[in-house]
């Protein structure tokens, strides 16, 4: 294993991901309010750029060419929605806007293939199932 770069653990889920071909790692990072936030860390110039501003957590990140695709949950949501962010436009995306109830369980993409598969769960179901066992 190589080291590419360190960066404070300051995140309630830390996580991060590299993009070799672009020399740049992207993490979770606690922003002044508490919630995690999307950053990027350029490996040449060392230079640290804030992405987003809207989220209040980080579950998984995956980077796809030019975009990140995340599961996350934004501030003001209970649930985690997958969301992608674009590098060139500066922009998240979450995949359903309207969709408060579906939530990510995990994410991973086939580097052989190139397909990203995700397990996703009712956030209603998955309450009521709960208060069925108890």
């Amino acid at each position: 294993m190589e080291e590419v770069g360190q960066i404070l653990m300051t995140a309630q889920y830390p996580l991060g991901a590299i993009d070799r071909t672009n020399h740049t790692l992207y993490y979770s990072e606690c922003d002044s309010t508490g919630a995690d936030q999307l950053v990027k860390f350029d490996l040449k110039t060392k230079q640290k750029e804030q992405l987003t501003t809207q989220l209040f957590a980080i579950n998984r990140m995956i980077p796809v060419d030019k975009k990140i695709i995340l599961s996350t949950s934004p501030k003001c949501q209970r649930n985690i929605p997958l969301a992608t962010y674009d590098l060139q436009s500066k922009k998240l995306s979450l995949w359903d806007e309207k969709d408060h109830d579906t939530s990510d369980r995990s994410l991973t993409l086939n580097p052989f293939t190139g397909k990203l598969y995700a397990s996703l769960y009712s956030e209603k179901e998955g309450y009521k199932n709960q208060k069925k066992q108890t």
